[in-house]
């Protein structure tokens, strides 16, 4: 309780200062608001292999009055990651590419968002402004650079969810997030990481129903190989990442009991609020997420080879 009335008096802090519209310089170390919004970090990734149910969690999430989720935001530190700690691309060029394939996904991710109805997300994530914004990563050193991403990622996004009224703020994305989840981590050291476990098998079976699987050489092999590339990179690179940072749920658990939204709640520190458990009584718990289709849609041969060179990662998650 003490965590929830702490960050209601930062709110009233920070929006009897004003809701900056346009956003702070990185550096205003001084500024009160700016303060404010980094006290109230801890920001929450949700992630997990495709058709895992992570859609289902972050919608879930985003019921708390206090979170604002944005449903896959493109690359947001994918092209961080790459082009700037591993391919050591300039940071002028960095800022283009950014400002050019950031803006819209970041816009359309809060776009059905009942929080930010009404928030002109357009102006706040302008190409012009997060371009303005990257000039304040100038470090040399991968160790300040994450940190200078990390009050970025902060000021933008957790400067808009402050504008709808949440102190907190959520990603989701279903792939990169949970196999880079040490990488994540390394930006912000104080994140909460939920990854949701799905049914390897019926994670194969819903995927090759997607119109965007692809055909070659088969859409099982496609499947199969995105399964086990995502949880084999992701389980390893949880390994490295703190137990206080991470709670994994699985998917045909989180359905069946009320029980790991209060679990979910205590794990990101905050309330087990009465939305949260409206929403999952109303669309989670009587969602059919068609636990145990694998076992009409694969052929055996399917289940024998995902059983064979999947199997490791099928029983650390208690499948078999």
């Amino acid at each position: 309780m003490h965590v929830l009335t702490r960050r209601l008096c930062l709110t009233k802090q920070y929006f009897h200062r004003g809701c900056p519209s346009i956003g702070l310089p990185i550096n205003a170390q001084n500024n009160s608001a700016y303060k404010v919004v980094q006290e109230a970090s801890k920001p929450i990734f949700i992630g997990g292999c495709p058709r895992s149910g992570t859609s289902i969690l972050a919608f879930l999430v985003g019921q708390h009055p206090n979170v604002l989720t944005y449903m896959e935001p493109g690359p947001f530190y994918e092209l961080f990651n790459n082009l700037v700690l591993k391919f050591r691309c300039p940071l002028w060029l960095f800022r283009t590419v950014y400002s050019v394939h950031i803006p819209e996904k970041v816009v359309y991710s809060v776009s059905k968002q009942p929080a930010a109805t009404g928030r002109d997300a357009s102006s706040h994530f302008a190409a012009a402004r997060i371009r303005d914004e990257l000039r304040h990563l100038h470090s040399a050193g991968h160790w300040r650079l994450r940190e200078e991403f990390s009050e970025f990622a902060q000021r933008l996004l957790g400067g808009f969810a402050m504008s709808c009224g949440r102190q907190r703020w959520a990603v989701k994305r279903p792939t990169y997030l949970y196999s880079h989840i040490d990488e994540i981590h390394a930006i912000h050291p104080d994140m909460k990481f939920i990854h949701v476990v799905r049914d390897g098998r019926d994670v194969i079976a819903s995927m090759m129903r997607q119109p965007w699987a692809r055909r070659a050489p088969t859409r099982f092999e496609y499947a199969f190989r995105i399964w086990t590339s995502e949880m084999s990179r992701g389980d390893a690179a949880a390994m490295r990442v703190p137990v206080r940072n991470l709670f994994r749920v699985r998917l045909e658990d989180l359905v069946s009991s009320e029980d790991h939204v209060r679990d979910l709640c205590e794990f990101m520190e905050e309330e087990n609020h009465p939305a949260m458990q409206s929403y999952f009584h109303r669309q989670v718990k009587f969602g059919d997420v068609h636990s145990g289709r694998w076992r009409k849609e694969l052929s055996s041969q399917q289940i024998r080879r995902i059983e064979a060179s999947g199997g490791e990662i099928l029983a650390r998650h208690g499948y078999v």
